[in-house]
């Protein structure tokens, strides 16, 4: 008998715990959904605020830069030898002399002195047009962070452009003249820069902006900075979004970039100023710190912005690149049975 009073006094508490435990869980749960007027809740915090209104934007892409210089306007002539071409203030070299040329007068002019070679060729600035152009290919990776008020944007960036270019063509008397090759190959110029943009026009999930970026270049190892003098480069773009989400976007960026710089050659000599505008087909990235903080319960299942205890939250439901706060079925508008392999059958379920 006595056993059956403590095993009927073991069920009674156990009963009792979990009496206990639901109604605790209930008035949890009706505390956490309890309806609270819009001016009752605890919205996002300043700071939160302030910080969602900046964007942090990674690009990538393919770049092309475009060097021109004219020679002939410094006074300068030419001494083309098999392997190199030197530009020189001599107006006299016959087989035999000996003059001083500078060589990698593209970026890092070196002073040689030079024996004249019988298959040497000596050209005077009076005589030909001496001109050079060509190509680099840029792999910019840039990242910009910009504020956002209404629909102008402001802010800075810093990025990284690996370089190449090897050789320049004659930009006339190719019959004469051989291409110049250079001793870059491959470097890495650097840049900072800030950002001004002004968003066009809006249509669905797409915007348009028309931005301008202007900053100073670091140019890499193989210039020399001591002869180099640069200014300001100007990059007009226009960047296309998609936006996959309220902070989520993908990008598209076009731009025309208009820089330039001045070398001066070794021992006083005369300035050689060098073109090197550029055409850059950027695509990219762009994320937004969200106002709201998101869910903290795992078992719910709203799929807007909604509210436990008076406090706003965001929805769990959803990751970064799909809608935070979509109209029903914006996230997957197509059913299950549209899917996959269910999309062949003719009648799915």
């Amino acid at each position: 008998m006595a056993i059956n009073q403590n095993i009927a006094l073991r069920i009674f508490l156990i009963l009792g715990l979990f009496f206990c435990a639901f109604f605790s869980e209930a008035q949890e749960e009706q505390e956490l959904f309890t309806q609270y007027n819009k001016e009752d809740l605890k919205g996002p915090s300043p700071i939160r605020t302030f910080l969602s209104k900046f964007t942090v934007r990674f690009t990538t892409g393919y770049g092309r830069t475009t060097y021109k210089h004219d020679i002939d306007d410094n006074n300068l002539n030419l001494l083309q030898t098999p392997n190199q071409l030197y530009l020189t203030t001599e107006t006299n070299a016959v087989p035999g002399s000996t003059i001083s040329g500078i060589r990698d007068w593209l970026n890092d002019p070196v002073t040689d002195t030079i024996t004249v070679g019988i298959d040497d060729d000596f050209f005077l600035n009076d005589t030909l047009d001496l001109a050079y152009k060509g190509h680099g290919l840029s792999v910019p990776l840039f990242f910009t962070l910009f504020y956002k008020h209404q629909r102008y944007r402001f802010g800075i960036g810093y990025g990284f452009e690996i370089h190449s270019i090897k050789e320049l063509d004659p930009k006339n008397n190719t019959r004469f003249l051989n291409p110049y090759e250079t001793n870059i190959g491959g470097t890495m110029f650097k840049r900072f820069y800030g950002m001004f943009g002004y968003e066009i026009h809006e249509y669905r999930d797409y915007t348009l902006v028309g931005e301008l970026e202007f900053g100073s270049m670091n140019y890499g190892k193989k210039f020399n900075k001591s002869l180099l003098t640069k200014g300001i480069y100007i990059n007009l773009g226009v960047t296309l979004e998609r936006n996959m989400s309220e902070y989520f976007k993908l990008f598209v960026r076009p731009a025309y970039e208009f820089k330039g710089y001045t070398l001066t050659l070794p021992e006083n000599g005369p300035e050689i100023k060098h073109n090197q505008n550029a055409f850059f087909l950027g695509i990219g990235a762009s994320y937004s710190i969200p106002k709201l903080k998101r869910c903290p319960i795992t078992r719910c299942h709203a799929q807007i912005d909604h509210q436990h205890s008076g406090i706003e939250l965001r929805s769990r439901r959803h990751i970064f690149f799909k809608k935070q706060h979509p109209n029903y079925g914006e996230n997957d508008p197509k059913l299950i049975k549209y899917k996959g392999k269910n999309k062949k059958k003719l009648n799915p379920y």
